[in-house]
């Protein structure tokens, strides 16, 4: 009867729940009378809202909707964050942004041997205590503990590094590109008009790089610690090897000719800051490696068969020659010294050769295995045998040898360790 009678007064429509419009007239009125007592149980802004709806169940319906759509448009954003993310990470693969991904995240030293994912070693550099790793497409930096500090990506097709004190030398030989990488970050990039033959860097941060294309002329080009051009030279021949003195201010070229069938090594000298014309000097009967100045402002050309130095307050410049026997398979030029690792003729062995500024033989002592690499800093030696790792101060006084874990073919010393790589992973040993 109740159920009748509510039927009768509402309509079976709006009892089962239909629209307040849909009503009966007279119940509309009795309704309409409940909007301010039924607002008052609502206070505030929710209270408004639900004031403003006719139909409770319209307005729960609504609300509904809403929630839906807000959870919606946040996972669409938490996806869409989520691609981008990983795109990123595939685009820029072992350069400067996934390092600074893992570096925020990865708090772990990874232990010796260090492999490094999806990258093949192909040299190994000093750099201000640090160490890095030249791959096809990266210069990777690592802390002497094996985490990594810094990442570049250079894609050079033939890339050729220069140790500087606090900073490292990239460039493409035969490329139009060179750039200029730090421990604390990337100090830029410079591209060339011409194609490079050669490139160094000096203690201070000038960069010189040597360029030639078909019919122009050899160009060298020094750069400051900024990368901004202060100086450059023409000249008819191609260059093959530079050298900075120890303060940058002065720059030795070397080009090779002929002369009465020897080969002579022509070296061109600037002062940077004067831009006079470069002095010039032959050295006949020489094949030239390379060349480096003295402390005392000599220069040294260390040759395939012999060293020859040019003496500062020499006006004709007329060079002084120091003999040697064996092949060279390795030499250094450091802190006004040279040192030299050679192959015996007659056997397997090696020896290691110091010589002084004035180009006078210091030190010799053979090595009873064939040397694969040379390392020194100017205060210690390092030969890479293929078993065992020996260094040597300066005056070849031996140290005990290192029994290495694996063969290797690149060594260098940084801090007190010594970094040996091999075909697929990085090593480190403890020197006293």
């Amino acid at each position: 009867m109740r159920r009748q009678r509510r039927i009768s007064e509402f309509g079976e429509a709006e009892f089962l729940g239909a629209s307040f419009n849909d009503a009966p007239q007279s119940a509309r009125q009795r309704l309409a009378a409940l909007a301010l007592p039924l607002r008052s149980h609502f206070p505030g802004k929710e209270g408004d809202i639900l004031a403003s709806y006719k139909d409770i169940n319209d307005y729960r319906r609504r609300k509904k909707i809403k929630q839906i759509a807000v959870k919606l448009i946040l996972v669409s954003a938490v996806l869409g964050l989520l691609f981008v993310t990983l795109n990123l990470l595939q685009a820029f693969q072992g350069n400067s942004f996934e390092n600074m991904i893992t570096r925020e995240l990865s708090v772990e030293i990874p232990d010796f041997p260090l492999t490094i994912k999806n990258e093949q070693p192909i040299d190994l550099y000093s750099l201000g205590g640090n160490f890095a790793v030249l791959t096809k497409a990266n210069l990777l930096v690592y802390s002497s503990g094996g985490t990594r500090i810094a990442s570049y990506n250079h894609g050079y097709t033939n890339p050729v590094v220069k140790e500087g004190e606090k900073r490292l030398l990239t460039y493409d030989r035969g490329g139009t590109k060179l750039r200029v990488d730090a421990a604390a970050g990337s100090v830029g990039e410079i591209t060339t008009g011409n194609t490079i033959i050669c490139a160094e860097i000096a203690p201070n941060g000038n960069v010189a790089v040597a360029t030639s294309y078909r019919n122009h002329a050899p160009v060298i080009t020094v750069y400051n610690s900024s990368l901004k051009e202060i100086y450059h030279y023409t000249e008819s021949r191609d260059f093959t090897a530079l050298a900075f003195s120890e303060d940058g201010g002065r720059l030795a070229a070397c080009t090779v000719e002929t002369r009465q069938g020897l080969l002579c090594a022509v070296i061109y000298e600037m002062e940077i800051s004067k831009k006079t014309p470069a002095r010039v000097t032959e050295i006949t009967n020489i094949l030239p490696l390379g060349l480096a100045y003295q402390s005392d402002g000599g220069l040294v050309v260390t040759g395939r068969n012999r060293l020859a130095r040019l003496e500062p307050s020499d006006q004709n410049r007329m060079p002084q020659f120091t003999e040697y026997t064996g092949e060279i398979q390795r030499f250094f030029q450091v802190k006004g010294q040279t040192v030299l690792l050679q192959k015996n003729l007659f056997n397997s062995d090696s020896t290691l050769c110091v010589y002084s500024s004035s180009g006078v033989l210091k030190a010799s002592c053979g090595i009873a295995e064939e040397a694969a690499d040379l390392y020194t800093d100017g205060e210690r030696i390092l030969v890479l045998g293929k078993k065992q790792l020996h260094c040597y101060d300066m005056k070849l006084k031996a140290g005990e040898p290192i029994l290495l874990n694996k063969a290797g073919q690149k060594v260098i010393f940084s801090g007190r360790n010594a970094f040996v790589m091999s075909t697929d992973n990085i090593d480190r040993y403890d020197i006293d």
